[in-house]
């Protein structure tokens, strides 16, 4: 790991902080943003998953849920259709 601060596609370089390094294929990635299609009152219900921390509190929400519907009785004689 390290922060790169030139790139030389041509020798297929990258320099880093704190030295270089060749690559074969390099694939750049600047960072992405949850994006909820005008509807930003969505983040609060539909977290993203960018992060660690967003995925932990995805599990969290699972995990409740689950705990939730076991306290849930269960309801008989219920007709479908």
């Amino acid at each position: 790991m390290g922060e790169v601060i030139d790139l030389d596609p041509q020798q297929q370089k990258l320099f880093l902080r704190n030295g270089e390094l060749a690559y074969d294929s390099l694939i750049v990635a600047t960072g992405v943003e949850s994006h909820y299609f005008g509807n930003d009152n969505w983040a609060e219900v539909a977290p993203g998953l960018k992060t660690v921390e967003d995925a932990l509190e995805m599990r969290r929400r699972i995990f409740l849920a689950f705990e939730a519907a076991e306290r849930k009785p269960i309801q008989k004689n219920v007709v479908l259709g």
